[in-house]
């Protein structure tokens, strides 16, 4: 990040004190020149700091992709106003997921969930409120978690079609935002056969799928 010094010229803080240095390294290569540098207090840090490690999770970073799986996307009845997407396969695995980590011990108010869309923000809360399991967990859109932080970040990207259209799914400082909210686990869904069509999102499966 830039931000404006006393004599009116740009420094970037290049060390940061937030994530695991995984997580941060997708970001540093694709939108920062691989010039941000993991503070050694968080470099190795994951989720054996919060009490048990679950035993599936050997990494900060978990891609699951439903690339075949047919989790098509899914348009809301928005009655002329702009249409949002959400797709309820991406949905279910969310829940999924959430009660893997609750079950390991781990606590709700470290989780967050985070879509682009805010149709599947929507959905996502009623399935975990169906659940009993939405107190304590926080849902919300990008901007919504822009400048928060959270020991777990859950991201569904949604868009799954035939035509592989990803919207403004392509907006790349979203996504970073998206990725970066993640102190020591971010856990990526989506359709590598859908955004992969986009070369900036294809690096970050690809980055997902090799470190993960």
């Amino acid at each position: 990040m830039a931000f404006p010094s006393v004599d009116g010229f740009a420094t970037m803080l290049v060390e940061q004190y937030r994530m695991n240095e995984l997580i941060m390294q997708w970001s540093s290569h694709e939108l920062y020149h691989d010039r941000l540098v993991a503070h050694g207090s968080v470099a190795s840090a994951t989720l054996g700091d919060l009490g048990k490690f679950p035993p599936e999770i050997t990494s900060p970073l978990l891609f699951v992709d439903t690339a075949g799986a047919l989790m098509y996307e899914e348009v809301e009845d928005s009655k002329g106003i702009t249409e949002s997407k959400f797709n309820y396969g991406e949905t279910d695995l969310v829940v999924q997921v959430v009660n893997e980590l609750l079950t390991e011990g781990i606590s709700c108010e470290h989780i967050g969930v985070i879509s682009p869309y805010s149709a599947q923000v929507t959905e996502i809360r009623k399935a975990l409120r169906k659940d009993g399991q939405l107190r304590g967990i926080e849902v919300s859109t990008v901007d919504g978690f822009q400048g928060r932080e959270k020991e777990i970040i859950i991201i569904s990207m949604v868009r799954s079609n035939p035509t592989n259209t990803i919207g403004f799914l392509s907006n790349e400082r979203r996504m970073n935002v998206a990725v970066t909210r993640a102190k020591k686990l971010c856990v990526l869904i989506g359709d590598s056969a859908t955004v992969g069509k986009n070369t900036f999102l294809k690096s970050l499966c690809d980055y997902f799928m090799c470190n993960g």
